[in-house]
């Protein structure tokens, strides 16, 4: 599709074990000289989301530095987890959904849809960034997921988030 563009920001301070979180933003170019005003007013397609690793900087799929953004926010973003399983087919069926604050502070339990739109505290391969980038445009851009990848070979927990959560 061309090449994405993020935004990372580390509380690595705070949670050493989820505190690299990583934006995507909307704009996918296809070349290399991108514009950095234009990638930040494209707007976020996902995130925060946890890695696993900072993004490879050599060797293949590296990731490259193209600039700086120095009007972040450096409040930590709100995540959403669960009490229990979230393997569950229908997410919204699931009544112990929780806000979660500074990586570790709980609120009560909430409905789903007070959650819908924040981010579970699952660390990210940075393949996976990859390619729930490429799912999410897919589906905004009215194709069926499945048509470019096999579902049954993707990661478990992107297959769920598509499949079961957004019933895509």
């Amino acid at each position: 599709m061309g090449y994405g563009f993020s935004e990372l920001l580390d509380f690595s301070d705070i949670s050493d074990f989820s505190g690299r979180l990583l934006y995507i933003f909307r704009v996918i170019e296809k070349d290399n000289s991108p514009n950095i005003e234009d990638i930040k007013s494209s707007g976020i397609l996902f995130g925060p989301v946890p890695l696993s690793n900072y993004p490879n900087v050599r060797g293949k799929g590296a990731w490259k530095l193209i600039g700086e953004i120095n009007n972040y926010s450096i409040s930590v973003p709100i995540l959403k987890n669960v009490q229990g399983n979230y393997t569950q087919k229908d997410w919204s069926k699931i009544d112990t959904w929780y806000k979660l604050y500074n990586f570790e502070d709980r609120s009560s339990y909430c409905s789903y849809e007070e959650v819908r739109r924040l981010e579970l505290p699952v660390l990210y391969r940075m393949k996976d960034i990859q390619t729930r980038a490429t799912m999410q445009l897919l589906i905004e851009a009215g194709k069926k997921v499945n048509e470019y990848y096999d579902l049954n070979v993707s990661t478990p927990f992107l297959r769920q988030y598509f499949l079961e959560s957004f019933h895509y």
